[in-house]
């Protein structure tokens, strides 16, 4: 899970934090043999110009209002469909972020089509934004929320912003993926290289270390590889 808002630029700290994004069930029995890496990376992006300055969006307005706004400011047009403008728009700013961060572009999008298939609401109309629900014994414990599912409850200070703002939540999530990759590196075998480890923190909050996290990181690393290769196909 991302370290909250306050602890994203201080010291690393010691003990792991809570997961991000929607954890599937654990694969049984040890991990399998690494396989070669396969996905072959597109080189990690220089910045690149900022997208047109316009006013801010407030936090109330409706998707249309924030995709139309977003779509003017990253140069989108309306394709005439709300909710392919939507992922068009959502690709646009993790374009810009990714190189903004220096984060290679098919991780960052690997990651988000992982988390939410490129969506921050999955009704327009209603405004209802994509969630995860993370219930234990019966019990609500936490939501992820949007495009990157940012957790309610280990980043508190980002709510309600991560909530109904899209650019908000997809720089949130990038800011996070960078941060880790400073301490965080290495291949698992799964097919991302070097990015493997990183990848896996994204979503365990840490460095997969003990037979429990490394077939969660098997689980999501291959999840997010194949949203990569369909990226890039």
């Amino acid at each position: 899970m991302l370290l909250s808002p306050q602890q994203l630029f201080a010291p690393r700290p010691s003990t792991p934090a809570v997961r991000i994004g929607l954890v599937g069930q654990l694969v049984q029995g040890p991990a399998p043999a690494a396989p070669a890496d396969r996905v072959q990376l597109r080189p990690t992006p220089t910045a690149a110009a900022a997208p047109a300055t316009l006013p801010g969006i407030s936090l109330g307005n409706a998707p249309r209002q924030q995709l139309t706004a977003l779509g003017q400011k990253y140069g989108v047009p309306f394709n005439g469909n709300w909710n392919t403008f939507q992922k068009d728009i959502i690709h646009a700013i993790i374009t810009h972020k990714a190189r903004e961060h220096g984060v290679p572009i098919d991780i960052a999008k690997g990651i988000a089509g992982n988390e939410s298939n490129w969506k921050m609401w999955t009704d327009l109309d209603k405004g209802t934004v994509i969630q995860g629900k993370n219930i234990r014994d019966g019990e609500l414990k936490s939501t992820d929320w949007g495009v990157m599912q940012i957790n309610d409850k280990a980043h508190a200070r980002a709510f309600p912003r991560a909530k109904n703002d899209l650019e908000y939540n997809i720089e949130y999530g990038i800011q996070f993926l960078a941060r880790q990759r400073q301490s965080i590196q290495g291949s698992l075998g799964l097919g991302l290289g070097d990015w493997d480890r990183t990848v896996a923190s994204y979503n365990l909050g840490h460095n997969p270390r003990t037979e429990k996290s490394l077939q969660i990181a098997t689980r999501y690393v291959s999840k997010v590889q194949d949203k990569v290769e369909t990226l890039q196909a």
